[in-house]
């Protein structure tokens, strides 16, 4: 029987050094190649992506939620930033899902109100004495939009 030699690290090394030449030599024709066989395997390589999903969930979950834990602030930013982006679609959504699901969202409103009374009364007291000054300036704007407008009215009949 004939031993298996062991190769040298010297030639591995070397080798590996020559594919990292060549990919950054072609790194735009790979990228090409790599997008024209997603484009030509599209279909085989979404099915194999749900089929890995749909035997690994605990595990991906796992991975996720660790991910969101490690990376809390650039996630927060990440999404501030797209809110700022995008706020009109954010709106349009919003109000499509209201319009949507009214119902739902007003019998939970009430339900909520039902079961929280006092809080919701503590939540507006603390609010009225904290905003003391707002709360004057948009009284006294209110006021003074509305007064003139029925003074006018009643003077005209």
């Amino acid at each position: 029987m004939e031993e298996i030699q062991e190769k040298p690290k010297k030639n591995y090394e070397k080798h590996k050094e020559n594919i990292k030449k060549y990919r950054e030599k072609n790194k735009q024709k790979i990228k090409e190649y790599y997008k024209q066989y997603y484009q030509d395997n599209k279909e085989k390589l979404t099915e194999q992506k749900k089929e890995y999903y749909e035997n690994n969930k605990e595990i991906i979950a796992e991975k996720e939620k660790e991910y969101r834990k490690k990376n809390k602030e650039k996630l927060a930013e990440q999404k501030k930033e797209y809110r700022q982006n995008n706020k009109d679609k954010i709106k349009e959504q919003a109000k499509r899902y209201y319009e949507n699901n009214k119902e739902k969202i007003v019998e939970k409103a009430k339900e909520y109100y039902e079961n929280n009374k006092e809080k919701i009364k503590e939540t507006e007291k603390k609010y009225r004495e904290n905003n003391k000054e707002k709360i004057a300036e948009r009284v006294k704007e209110y006021r003074k939009n509305n007064i003139i407008k029925k003074d006018i009215k009643n003077k005209e009949e």
